[in-house]
């Protein structure tokens, strides 16, 4: 019983203080700080509370739903370069990864907790977008569209209701950016936003209510690469064949890239990772890091797939991003 009220008054100073690190708790309950960051990291465990990727003094921060803003009183502790990213993406609101330079890219990568990746995928090529954290999806969504040029047409009212409830599979087509929004389980919501060919009118919903493409396979059962395919598609089939990794899912395929999830045999049974297979003379630093994020949307460790040469710039990437990122020469 003691240790519940123990754990229930640690709850509520950090409601009543957050962000607070142990230390601070450790004072308020008269017990040492390791007794206080077991309490804490339980509580995160439970999703009762969160843990900061900006530090204080060494230390993440613990805090509630609701007290992210408090995080900005906390980056004196970020190198200048992330500072500089910070401070971009808080003025402009959403960045477009492609259009940032390397070190700015990276920067985004590492203040977590202030740049929240958003992944566009248009006619089958993905891009990567950073949202600050505090700005409404709505005011993201927008953003997102205007940087790519989709251009929206106001339809009639009398015309509206009626089309939105047109069947999805027939109303929606090409155009998708699917937001991962939030931190924490619970939170991390996805959502969809689909444009008509036609109107290019969005409509925003919950990622559940999409439908999924009929006559697809269940994710259990081993997919293929039809024979009749490009070459690209063989080197992969051929790849995955020899390395006895079985495709649980096939997300999307093109003559430039393809992305699966996989399952990667090991001493303790089957990993599922997830795979993006590039068919380009030279992968990029660019290449390696969209890899990433969409690993981070996926929340799955990443195997990249290269027909091509790395880059000087991808190597030197990858030196930083140990156990992110898996590359293999197809």
């Amino acid at each position: 019983m003691a240790a519940n009220l123990i754990t229930d008054r640690v709850k509520q100073l950090v409601r009543m203080r957050g962000p607070v690190i142990p230390s601070q708790i450790s004072k308020e309950i008269g017990t040492n700080i390791l007794m206080a960051s077991a309490i804490l990291s339980e509580l995160a465990s439970k999703n009762d509370v969160k843990i900061s990727s900006v530090k204080f003094g060494g230390t993440p921060l613990y805090y509630v739903v609701g007290q992210e803003p408090k995080l900005q009183n906390y980056t004196a502790s970020l190198q200048q370069k992330e500072k500089e990213a910070l401070e971009q993406l808080k003025a402009n609101g959403v960045l477009r990864d492609r259009s940032m330079e390397p070190a700015t890219r990276f920067a985004l990568r590492q203040i977590k907790d202030f740049a929240k990746p958003l992944e566009a995928n248009i006619n089958g090529e993905t891009e990567i977008f950073w949202k600050w954290y505090l700005l409404a999806n709505e005011d993201a969504e927008t953003s997102i569209k205007k940087l790519m040029g989709i251009v929206e047409e106001k339809q009639p009212q009398t015309q509206q209701a009626p089309q939105l409830q047109q069947p999805l599979q027939e109303a929606f087509a090409t155009a998708r950016i699917e937001a991962v929004v939030g931190t924490s389980a619970q939170e991390a919501k996805p959502l969809i936003v689909q444009t008509t060919q036609q109107q290019q009118q969005t409509v925003l919903m919950p990622s559940s209510e999409i439908p999924k493409p009929r006559g697809k396979k269940p994710a259990s059962q081993k997919t293929q690469i039809a024979a009749s395919e490009s070459e690209f598609a063989k080197t992969i089939n051929e790849f995955f064949a020899k390395s006895s990794i079985e495709i649980e899912l096939q997300v999307s395929a093109s003559k430039s890239e393809a992305q699966y999830v996989v399952l990667l045999p090991s001493p303790v049974g089957k990993l599922r990772y997830y795979c993006v297979a590039k068919n380009k003379k030279t992968c990029t630093d660019a290449d390696i890091s969209s890899a990433i994020v969409q690993g981070q949307l996926k929340k799955l460790p990443v195997l990249l797939l290269a027909k091509g040469e790395l880059s000087k710039k991808a190597h030197e990437l990858l030196s930083k991003e140990i156990g992110a990122i898996v590359v293999k020469k197809i």
